[in-house]
């Protein structure tokens, strides 16, 4: 299982949302942009090779069996985002609950690159 003390060494920006889902369960849900360069993480010489740009994970943390348990990986292409889930969390992903993760990720990899000049590349592609 991944989590954030695995990952912790490649972490290159993280930013952690709190919210609350339909039905009323607190969310909290934690972003990495990871070092894509880093081949001591697992998954960077994958995500290159797939042709990912930049990736990173979104972990959540919520007492609702509708979150994920393992983190979900977030790839940024050329011209596309996607997002993917471990076997077991895959059922979880319906077309409503991905694109909700895609609108974060875009909004994430945004606010990353209005605030630090180096990650201006990071500007996500159009979702429509």
């Amino acid at each position: 299982m991944t989590n954030l003390k695995d990952i912790a060494a490649g972490i290159l920006e993280l930013q952690v949302y709190h919210g609350i889902l339909p039905g009323g369960a607190p969310m909290e849900l934690a972003i990495t942009l990871l070092d894509v360069t880093n081949d001591a993480l697992p998954l960077s010489k994958t995500m290159r090779d797939h042709g990912a740009q930049a990736y990173g994970m979104l972990f959540f943390k919520s007492a609702s069996p509708r979150c994920p348990k393992e983190g979900l990986i977030w790839e940024k292409c050329e011209d596309r985002l996607e997002v993917t889930a471990a076997d077991d969390d895959r059922h979880l992903l319906d077309k409503a609950f991905h694109a909700l993760c895609l609108q974060t990720v875009a909004a994430f990899l945004a606010e990353t690159a209005n605030k630090d000049p180096k990650y201006a590349w990071l500007t996500p592609p159009s979702l429509h």
